[in-house]
């Protein structure tokens, strides 16, 4: 997996091109971030790629908003097993920041300086604060619970 695919997937294509190459994909609704949103899943070797539509119907002509990548069978930019612990990816990408509390209300995402289109989110301890930027303050075994690849660099991100 790379910022622009996974697997076969190139994150750019639209929905109706992604399914030519994976016929496999089937339609649902994500209801992450307080919305419900159109999607397409893609089940993939120990991985799912969920490609998520700002849209109440999908678009088969345009390409995802989000990307969500789910399963630790897989590595990031050819070398990081998304089973490593945070640590692993703070020693090889560098400077991060978290964004406080994921999604899920319960884990805390990572951004990489490096990578700005990539947002991971890791196991939050019960011990961190929420406001904290500082990645020094998960533990390094913080396990990672998925990945977020998006099309351009969110502005609310900065390091």
């Amino acid at each position: 997996m790379s910022e622009d695919s996974v697997g076969p997937l190139h994150l750019g294509m639209n929905l109706q091109s992604l399914r030519t190459v994976c016929p496999s994909a089937r339609a649902t609704i994500d209801t992450a971030k307080g919305g419900t949103y159109s999607s397409l899943v893609f089940h993939l070797r120990g991985l799912t790629a969920v490609a998520i539509q700002w849209e109440d119907s999908l678009l088969p002509r345009q390409p995802a908003d989000e990307w969500l990548i789910l399963g630790g069978d897989g590595l990031l930019y050819g070398r990081l097993p998304l089973t490593a612990p945070l640590a692993a990816f703070r020693d090889a990408l560098g400077a991060g920041v978290t964004g406080g509390t994921a999604s899920n209300g319960k884990d805390v995402t990572v951004m990489f300086c490096a990578h700005p289109r990539v947002l991971l989110d890791f196991q939050r301890p019960d011990s961190m604060e929420d406001q904290s930027r500082d990645l020094s303050r998960i533990p390094g075994d913080a396990r990672l619970k998925q990945v977020t690849l998006l099309p351009r660099a969110s502005p609310s991100w900065n390091c």
